[in-house]
């Protein structure tokens, strides 16, 4: 699983963006099935309502369901580990 972050669905969100057409055609050549963190999902989302309004972040978080899948139990592993319950990385 490829986990996506905000700079590329906020690019994704806004043909004014710069980015827009580069992050389509990454998403367009990328196996189905990509990941995105609540974290990621809360500042993206943050971030297209502050640039386009409620609308265009309504119809993000709408499509998300049908394009992405949230990766909770990532964000509850990092959770454990930074509260020193879960398991450390090597180094």
């Amino acid at each position: 699983m490829i986990l996506v972050d905000t700079n590329v669905l906020v690019a994704m969100s806004s043909r004014r963006d710069r980015l827009h057409d580069a992050a389509m055609a990454l998403m367009i050549s990328l196996p189905p099935g990509q990941g995105v963190l609540p974290t990621v999902l809360a500042e993206t989302a943050y971030l297209i309502n502050e640039a386009g309004g409620s609308g265009v972040e309504r119809q993000f978080v709408r499509g998300v369901d049908r394009d992405f899948t949230l990766v909770t139990w990532l964000s509850q592993l990092v959770m454990r580990r930074a509260s020193g319950e879960g398991p450390r990385a090597r180094h």
